[in-house]
């Protein structure tokens, strides 16, 4: 294969293409031409060589930009919008849904269970657990709180140790502690001790002397071991001398007649409050039932108190008819 390489001779601003082949152009490959510009050629068949020329330094001068004046922008009106009527818009038809058959449920035939036999369980004998003895242990004495607190009974108005001239006195008293005491009982002339309340009234006495015992009463039964005592002595002429038996049923009767009273009173409250709840009107559902349950609640609690009071009402009563036959007789 042969390569062609050119050579570029300039003389005098001429410039002749020189075609090498064979050792020629080897040699040309490499040694140097005498020519001033030397062109180095491609191994490509039938292309001229060309010389590297280069390029002169062009100065490009600065060509300053002209000053455009602004151009204020236009104005631009705001349009309004149209109006544009919305379609009206048709009904839609109720479509019926279709009716669709009850389909029956296919009959499921019962299928028996078959019978398990029962499998005896074995027996197992449980064995024989030896008995323990538990030792006795003896249990403490836990002292009463409240027995612990003794009561005590205090006259705070009435005859003591001096002489009357009324056959009817009139004793009060109270006990402490206050929040302990539930009741008391009062004795004349050593009779029996028989409830009372404070203030108590006696029945006409007979000229001579007298006593006046009372004692508190606490929730649990226990009375004052030591009860208050007042000793007067009655002197008047002409006055019926009753005996303790009298004495005693009108002390009863007293006290009979002062509870009877009492629940009166706490009947005649709970008349009262119903009667002011079944008068008010709520407005709310709410409120309605809940005066109901109230009025309930209060018609229950109405209906316990006057069962007592005719309790109290049948003992006052009692009281009442003994005194006069003891009193009257």
């Amino acid at each position: 294969m042969l390569v062609a390489t050119t050579t570029l001779a300039l003389s005098v601003g001429a410039w002749t293409p020189v075609l090498a082949t064979g050792s020629a152009a080897r040699e040309g490959a490499t040694n140097p031409v005498t020519s001033p510009h030397q062109v180095t050629c491609l191994p490509i068949p039938d292309l001229p060589c060309l010389p590297e020329v280069p390029l002169p330094e062009v100065p490009v001068p600065e060509v300053p930009l002209p000053e455009v004046p602004g151009t204020p922008l236009p104005e631009v009106p705001e349009l309004p919008l149209p109006e544009v009527p919305l379609p009206e818009v048709p009904e839609v038809p109720e479509v019926p849904l279709p009716e669709v058959p009850e389909v029956p449920l296919p009959e499921v035939p019962e299928v028996p269970l078959p019978e398990v036999p029962e499998v005896p369980l074995p027996e197992v004998p449980l064995p024989e657990v030896p008995e323990v003895p538990l030792p006795e242990v003896p249990l403490p004495e836990v002292p009463d709180p409240v027995a612990a607190i003794p009561l005590d009974t205090i006259i705070t108005a009435g005859p003591t140790n001096g002489m009357l001239t009324t056959t009817s006195p009139t004793f009060s008293f109270m006990g402490t502690p206050a929040e302990l005491v539930d009741s008391f009982e009062c004795s004349l002339d050593g009779s029996a001790y028989l409830a009372c309340v404070s203030p108590v009234t006696l029945p006409a006495l007979g000229a001579g002397g007298h006593r006046f015992s009372v004692r508190a009463k606490d929730l649990v039964g226990l009375v004052d071991a030591s009860p208050a005592v007042a000793d007067f002595t009655v002197q008047t002429s002409g006055t019926q001398a009753y005996s303790p038996e009298c004495i005693a049923a009108a002390i009863k009767y007293f006290a009979a007649r002062d509870q009877a009273n009492r629940v009166a009173k706490k009947v005649a409250k709970a008349e009262k409050l119903l009667r002011m709840k079944q008068a008010s009107k709520p407005k709310t559902k709410f409120k309605k039932q809940f005066k109901k349950k109230k009025v309930g609640k209060l018609k229950t609690k109405l209906r316990q108190k006057r069962t007592k009071f005719r309790a109290v009402k049948l003992a006052r009563d009692a009281a009442l008819v003994e005194a006069q036959k003891r009193c009257l007789a």
